[in-house]
């Protein structure tokens, strides 16, 4: 694991900066008050709080930003089973056959050599007309004409 020296500190992106100077101003007071034999079970209540909230918003906020993202996840793993390679489907305004399903989205191949991608949660969501592809037929089994 390489250790950032004092140039590769210097250059980290502006957010980051603002960010070490609060948390070291903090506790540098925090030092300084203990130092003055201040009582600091109040603000260590406090610093407490405040930290444990930010916890938990940044938590939230993640969880309702991946919301989607996940819901397409496990969506993927439904339709790789539900809707195999090669067959034809329509949905809303797509229509095509099925030729891959990938982690967020079924890759459909449309009538003029292109494909359109559709999130998964979306073929999972609405209402699918499904065709599925013709079974090949094996020679043995149509014989000798």
């Amino acid at each position: 694991m390489k250790t950032l020296g004092w140039r590769e500190w210097a250059t980290l992106p502006a957010i980051r900066v603002p960010a070490l100077r609060v948390l070291l101003a903090v506790i540098a007071g925090a030092l300084a008050i203990g130092q003055l034999e201040v009582e600091t079970q109040l603000l260590t209540i406090v610093i407490g709080v405040l930290v444990t909230a930010a916890g938990i918003a940044a938590a939230l906020a993640f969880g309702l930003g991946a919301r989607e993202v996940a819901g397409n996840l496990l969506a993927g793993a439904y339709l790789r089973d539900t809707y195999p390679v090669g067959t034809h489907i329509a949905t809303g305004e797509c229509e095509g056959t099925v030729k891959s399903v990938d982690a967020l989205g079924t890759v459909l191949a449309v009538g003029d050599d292109s494909e359109v991608v559709v999130p998964n949660m979306t073929l999972v969501r609405s209402a699918v007309r499904v065709s599925l592809p013709e079974p090949e037929a094996d020679q043995d089994e149509l014989g000798e004409i």
